[in-house]
């Protein structure tokens, strides 16, 4: 007798071994060629929850299971949580302060906490986040932005979420609902970039230039010494020296020494063609943060079994439990409380999800092998440029009886017109500024255009002509053979903003007191994107920002006034060759504020030193004046001495006692001392009068002080303001000692009494001259902008290397583009060779020809000359005279 099999009904936990295997299909290899063996850590999205924190659990336990477990391209060393406090309802910092500290006592996770900001997003200030309508979409921007940022800081490029089966069976349902197509209904990929961060450097599909410039990258692409030496020895095998020393012998001395020269002597169009300077090859980006989602296929079940069993506690949101808040607690309500339809039921849903992936993933390798019989002739990522030869659509030709049917080849000519859209998205997003690109449904008129074989019936195909979508210029170039498409970036449209970048100026306070060559250079700045195709980053010497803005029509003139003569022909050469007609309008351009020629060519900056000198006077007399205070607060504290009392006589030396000390007395000795302290004087101060600095004393009164004089050489102020409290002082014979100079700060100063019952006398306050940093603004509000350079075509004006440096990168572009543009281009350079072979074969026969050929004696140039003059008098040959009369 057999004991029957128990079937447990409940979930069962998620093993460490069967989540690895999860994310073995989850996170492949991004660059296969890496050879790095560096463990980096890996960023976990928590939110507290059972999902984030089962996920967090499982994460901690890869390293004790397998300590060289890669994902997708390195070993993991430690998981890092990061948790998001949106700050959208009560006590949500004390959880995440409460989710951060469980994570480091039970799991040894480090976190960090990271509060939302929605200050810049609200009407007013004080608002309340939740009333703002679309505040599911800004969460999710402003969420995903800040675990970006993280991510760059961190060096993390793994980022994984915690969305489960339950998750993916409600996203396609309210698909469903909302009326997606098949390829809406394949629900949440597995893996894929990073959203809401398409202009963060480092971030998004960006940062492998910078990884490969390390001192130890991260990615390691560059073949190890051993595999070089067993390339050399493998190579040295396949190679017979002898026939290798024969055949390069006998190349240099053809093709170098020969055809060249020969070519260049005998053809006189090759011998006039001027050669345009090739563009500085351009680097391509890549890299970025991965988003994984390895939990798809595990049920919410099984995520709160495997925080039971492991004894991992977690956070309940209550919001989640609110069907009026968002559509998918409304769905997760419906579901969950009444019972659907079959077809709507988790099992269906998550099978149609699966059929609808598979399907576009052979509709996306098929594209990819149709675009492989494409010929790219070109592609300049310097000017944003794509010169193409479509494949053309062929149609069983054995005739069928299932094939023959209009229906058969409707639904054919249907599935060739998505593959067709399908292709032409894959090149628009090697030259478009948008982050989104068409869908197929919108590129009808395109497709009509370019593949005319695949017009439905009753429908005339459209005659080839320049066509613009998705930011993206289609225009025919026709000529011998089939027609040749050229892509580009779509011309600036009249009334939109143009886009723009801009880089801060270098402060004032690294600048004033020097002279322009002596300003230092700025640290390289973050890349910036611009206009979805070229990160750029610079480091500049210029006192005003500088903008990075399309190449403007109206800067055409005076930049090429402003280079030298063989600057002037590369620049004209590289635009009518790589850059003609209006495509050399949305190349990138670099403007200063202002016109900077006058500091390019070693001029100076300052519009008179004077005033710099006036205002470093001014701030050592305020600097002085301070100085002074704290000096007589010190002194009084040490000698408090006094105390408050009234004279009884009009003269309060008779009483034998002391007036209070109302002033204190800066001498010319102060002023550069408060100077030299604080550093604002590189040079010894202009010598100033001796100033009485008025202070209160003791009953709350401001007592009068005689007047600074002004420095000579300061400029008249704009703003100065002048306070007079009395008339002039008169003599008087109970006046004190004049004032004496003050001690050093240790020294106590004696202390000199006044006169109380004295007139008061006018008081002037340090007058301040004109900032320059209004003069910098002014000069800013009122000057042009100064194109300096063109840095994708590596044309500045002279001068400009001292003053500013650039690095431009072009966007990310599918592997297999490049290298199917690369093998067109060298299949192109083949035939350019095999037609000047011809070329030169052509032109040593006719040498040859030339060199048989007899010399003319006199005999054959009489006989010759008879002839002309025969035909010229009008004398019928005979076989003529035969042929005309029978």
């Amino acid at each position: 007798m057999t004991t029957p099999p128990v079937l447990h009904r409940s979930a069962r936990a998620i093993s460490p071994s069967e989540f690895l295997e999860a994310l073995r299909a989850t996170c492949p290899p991004r660059f296969p060629a890496n050879r790095a063996r560096i463990h980096r850590p890996i960023a976990l999205a928590v939110s507290g929850g059972v999902d984030s924190m089962a996920l967090a659990y499982l994460c901690s336990k890869i390293r004790p299971t397998d300590c060289w477990f890669k994902v997708a391209d390195h070993p993991v060393s430690s998981p890092y949580a990061i948790i998001i406090d949106h700050g959208l309802r009560e006590g949500s910092d004390v959880e995440a302060s409460n989710v951060s500290r469980l994570l480091m006592e039970k799991l040894k996770i480090k976190s960090s906490v990271i509060k939302l900001r929605w200050d810049p997003f609200l009407p007013y200030k004080g608002a309340n986040p939740n009333e703002l309508p679309n505040i599911e979409t800004l969460a999710r921007y402003l969420r995903y932005r800040a675990i970006g940022n993280m991510c760059r800081t961190q060096h993390i490029s793994s980022l994984f979420t915690a969305h489960h089966q339950d998750d993916q069976y409600e996203t396609v349902l309210m698909r469903v609902l909302s009326g997606h197509g098949y390829r809406g209904l394949q629900g949440m990929r597995p893996s894929t970039d990073i959203p809401e961060c398409y202009d963060l450097h480092g971030v998004y599909r960006s940062g492998l230039v910078d990884d490969q410039r390390r001192r130890h990258p991260f990615y390691v692409l560059r073949p190890t010494g051993k595999e070089r030496k067993k390339m050399r020895k493998e190579m040295k095998d396949m190679i017979d020296p002898e026939v290798f020393a024969q055949e390069l012998e006998e190349g240099l001395r053809a093709d170098m020494a020969g055809i060249d020269a020969y070519l260049d002597e005998q053809d006189p169009v090759v011998k006039d063609v001027e050669r345009v300077p090739p563009l500085t090859p351009m680097e391509f980006e890549n890299g970025g943060v991965m988003v994984y989602r390895p939990l798809l296929g595990f049920s919410k079940d099984r995520l709160i079994a495997t925080c039971l069993e492991n004894d991992i506690p977690w956070f309940e949101d209550h919001t989640n439990a609110d069907p009026t808040l968002t559509m998918r607690n409304a769905v997760r309500h419906m579901y969950k409380n009444y019972t659907l339809p079959v077809a709507l039921q988790k099992p269906s849903i998550l099978s149609l999800a699966k059929r609808c992936r598979d399907r576009v993933i052979r509709e996306e390798a098929e594209a990819a092998r149709t675009l492989r019989n494409a010929h790219i002739h070109l592609f300049e990522p310097n000017t944003g440029t794509l010169v193409i030869t479509f494949p053309k659509f062929s149609f069983p030709s054995v005739p069928r009886r299932s094939a023959s049917s209009p229906a058969a080849r409707q639904r054919r000519v249907a599935h060739y017109r998505l593959i067709a859209g399908l292709m032409l998205r894959k090149l628009l997003s090697m030259v478009t500024p948008e982050r989104e690109l068409s869908q197929v449904a919108q590129l009808d008129h395109l497709i009509n255009m370019i593949f005319p074989d695949l017009v439905e019936e009753g429908i005339r195909p459209p005659d080839p002509k320049p066509y613009v979508i998705c930011g993206v210029h289609f225009v025919p170039l026709e000529g011998r053979g089939p027609i040749r498409w050229q892509l580009t970036r779509a011309p600036y449209v009249s009334h939109a903003p143009r886009p723009q970048i801009e880089f801060k100026k270098r402060p004032l306070r690294q600048r004033v007191g020097k002279h322009p060559s002596e300003w230092g250079w700025s640290v390289w700045t973050q890349a910036q994107l611009f206009d979805g195709r070229y990160w750029v980053r610079i480091r500049h010497r210029f006192p005003c920002p500088v903008r990075v803005a399309p190449f403007e029509m109206e800067h055409q003139k005076p930049f090429r006034e402003a280079l030298g003569e063989e600057q002037k022909k590369e620049l004209a050469s590289k635009l009518k060759k790589h850059a003609p007609g209006k495509i050399r309008y949305t190349l990138p351009a670099i403007y200063a504020a202002i016109d900077v020629t006058e500091l390019i060519n070693g001029g100076g900056w300052w519009p008179e030193w004077d005033n710099v000198q006036a205002q470093l006077k001014y701030k050592a007399q305020m600097e002085a004046r301070k100085l002074e205070v704290e000096r007589s607060s010190v002194q009084m504290q040490q000698q408090n001495q006094y105390e408050k009392r009234e004279p009884t006589s009009s003269n309060p030396a008779a009483d034998g006692a002391q007036a209070p000390v109302d002033k204190i007395i800066v001498t010319e000795s102060a002023i550069p001392e408060a100077g030299q302290r604080f550093g604002l004087l590189s040079e010894p101060a202009a010598k100033v009068s001796k100033t009485a600095i008025p202070i209160t004393n003791q009953t709350g009164q401001l007592t009068p002080a005689t007047s600074p004089s002004q420095p000579i050489d300061s400029p008249t102020p704009t703003n100065s303001k002048q306070i007079s409290t009395a008339e002039p002082k008169e003599t008087s014979s109970t006046s004190t000692a004049s004032p004496t100079a003050i001690t050093p700060y240790n020294e106590p100063t004696p202390l000199v009494p006044i006169d109380p019952f004295a007139k008061p006398v006018l008081h002037i306050v340090p007058t301040r001259p004109r900032r320059l940093s209004d003069w910098e603004q002014e000069l800013l509000a009122t000057s042009t902008p100064k194109l300096l350079a063109l840095p994708t075509l590596s044309i500045a004006i002279p001068g400009v290397e001292k003053w500013l440096e650039w690095e431009v990168m072009y966007k990310k572009v599918d592997d297999d583009l490049l290298r199917l543009s690369e093998e067109g281009e060298r299949d192109d350079w083949k035939t350019r060779r095999a037609v000047r072979r011809e070329m030169i074969n052509r032109y040593r026969n006719r040498a040859r020809i030339m060199k048989r050929r007899p010399k003319e004696t006199a005999m054959m140039k009489k006989e010759k000359e008879t002839k002309k003059d025969e035909l010229d008098g009008g004398l019928v040959p005979k076989f003529w005279g035969m042929t005309l009369y029978g």
